[in-house]
């Protein structure tokens, strides 16, 4: 093994492009090589020492699977333990059957290790910053990030609502058969009926723990960018055995979460769309979710996530159906600035019937423009607020100008002071500007 102190012109000038590729494998929405999938998958349980179950239930978004998954595992646990009526063992079974961390470790921690023990510490720094965290940034913050979240909390809205009457109406027919598909013929009609009859705090305290026990697929590709750089740019050179572990790992997160347990593996399917926003330069924040028009990330099962420049919002507002009213009403301060962004300041203030403050001014910096200053409802913001009405000072592509508010502090009080504050001037040197942009 030949350790590595310093990189080469070229291997650092291959960074970007090998992160690049690994950013858009982390996008990718074109439909799984299933084949591809599993055997990297049977690999990684092999190499974990346990051995690969023949079921694997292949279901359609993660939310799906974080609901599935983890009540066929209680399932299958409460069915080898339902003779002795323990329950809460069962439910513990079932937490210790799953086995991501081992498949993790025996691939990643072997991998991982063996190159960091390969190169200096500069060169790890290096690589991590231009490659790790760029992929990072771009994959497992703006994407893995939101469904996590969003997956989560639908978990917990399941259990709060819909576990703990019945788990059929959880989700609906499509976690009720990834369950079957998954339990099979091992579990038997005494258990499905105890769940189907009274579900109660147990399957409820294993949704809650187990959803969670998932690897992210393609979405957390950050380290395998990393190591990779490593094997294909640098050539380091290790033990073959342990690259092919890296290969494994890498066909097995092509696909989206999945659950590796004992008695069978739960993969979701990647989605259909993916819309995004670059914000920032390479690295943690570069990307958030964004689309106008629809669902910024969807599933073929109807599963979908809107999002506003990053916030999460709901449907109809990124529809167009939300009114000044819905937007007033509205609890969540971000939601609020998104719906009204979304509306546009002009229909706003005027559907709202924003009081303005002072005559309307002139503009100086976009003569034949107007400058109006309004007062904002209490609820709309976390702290008071005045919003200037402006039009912008460049032309659009259709030849128009488009018209926008700003937020400005509530103690600013003409629209001249307010344009000014915009820009950091005082009142009198922006009344001097002949053309801003």
């Amino acid at each position: 093994m030949k350790f590595i102190r310093n990189l080469t012109n070229e291997q650092k000038a291959a960074m970007i492009p090998h992160a690049e590729k690994w950013i858009e494998r982390g996008w990718d929405t074109t439909p799984v090589d299933k084949a591809a999938w599993e055997k990297g998958a049977r690999a990684c349980y092999a190499y974990a020492g346990i051995p690969f179950p023949e079921r694997v239930v292949w279901v359609p978004s993660p939310l799906v699977g974080a609901l599935a998954a983890p009540i066929a595992a209680y399932l299958i646990a409460l069915d080898r333990n339902l003779a002795q009526l323990a329950v809460g063992g069962a439910v513990g079974d079932a937490v210790r059957d799953a086995v991501d961390g081992a498949v993790g470790g025996a691939v990643h921690g072997a991998v991982g290790d063996a190159v960091g023990d390969a190169v200096g510490d500069a060169v790890r720094d290096a690589v991590r910053d231009a490659v790790r965290d760029a992929v990072d940034g771009a994959v497992g913050g703006a994407v893995h990030g939101a469904v996590d979240g969003a997956v989560g909390g639908a978990v917990g809205d399941a259990v709060d609502g819909a576990v703990g009457g019945a788990v059929r109406d959880a989700v609906g027919d499509a976690v009720g058969g990834a369950v079957g598909d998954a339990v099979g013929g091992a579990v038997g009609d005494a258990v499905r009926d105890a769940v189907r009859d009274a579900v109660g705090g147990a399957v409820a305290s294993s949704l809650r723990s187990l959803w969670y026990y998932r690897l992210g697929g393609q979405w957390w590709t950050y380290w395998q960018a990393y190591n990779s750089y490593f094997r294909d740019v640098a050539g380091l050179e290790l033990d073959p055995e342990l690259w092919k572990r890296s290969y494994a790992y890498e066909q097995a997160s092509t696909a989206g979460w999945w659950w590796p347990f004992r008695d069978f593996v739960m993969v979701s399917e990647r989605p259909t769309e993916l819309h995004l926003e670059q914000v920032g330069p390479t690295g943690w924040g570069s990307h958030r979710l964004h689309c106008e028009t629809g669902p910024a990330i969807a599933w073929r099962d109807g599963f979908a996530l809107y999002y506003w420049h990053g916030t999460r919002v709901p449907q109809d507002l990124i529809d167009g159906r939300w009114t000044s009213a819905d937007i007033l009403r509205e609890a969540n301060a971000e939601i609020r600035r998104c719906g009204i962004e979304r509306m546009g300041w002009d229909r706003f203030v005027v559907d709202a019937r924003l009081t303005p403050v002072g005559a309307p001014a002139p503009d100086p910096g976009n003569p034949g423009h107007h400058l109006v200053l309004y007062d904002v409802p209490e609820q709309l913001f976390d702290e008071p607020v005045r919003v200037l009405l402006a039009t912008n000072g460049t032309v659009e592509r259709d030849g128009t100008r488009r018209r926008f508010g700003l937020t400005v502090p509530a103690n600013i009080r003409t629209p001249l002071d307010a344009a000014a504050w915009t820009y950091g001037l005082s009142s009198d040197d922006y009344a001097r500007c002949q053309r801003r942009s």
